[in-house]
């Protein structure tokens, strides 16, 4: 029988992507002012099926790997000032302090792209939000 991970590579293979977003699940004082915004990663190609384990003789596949994330804020106010927040525990999320505020930037579009240099573990948390300036 083969390990799950080759079985996880052949259907990210066959075209099969994997993604999903979460809206509104904890208590985020600026949830309603915050812009709506996407995330990619880099690598997209496979996402390391880490439940399974990197136990798997000569399984590559299973083993987290750094990603890069590069965010897309829509449906900005020109002229308006924005905040970009990134954090990667679940215990300090949507805590909005200069410690955890990655960029800020006045909206000359209705869309803005940031490229996040320091990257994250893709069995990790990272959670972005871009909200109005303070």
């Amino acid at each position: 029988m083969q390990p799950p991970c080759r079985l996880l590579s052949k259907v990210q293979s066959s075209g099969c992507k994997q993604g999903w977003a979460a809206r509104g699940f904890t208590q985020d004082p600026k949830a309603a002012v915050a812009a709506r915004a996407v995330l990619t990663i880099d690598p997209w190609e496979r996402e390391p099926d880490t439940r399974n384990g990197t136990d798997h003789t000569g399984c590559l596949t299973c083993a987290p790997v750094p990603l890069k994330g590069t965010l897309t804020a829509t449906e900005l106010s020109v002229g308006k000032a924005y905040d970009i927040y990134r954090w990667d525990s679940v215990d300090m999320a949507f805590t909005y302090i200069d410690e955890y505020k990655k960029a800020s930037f006045t909206a000359d579009a209705d869309k803005r792209v940031f490229f996040d240099n320091v990257t994250f573990w893709s069995d990790g948390t990272t959670y972005y939000r871009v909200v109005p300036a303070s």
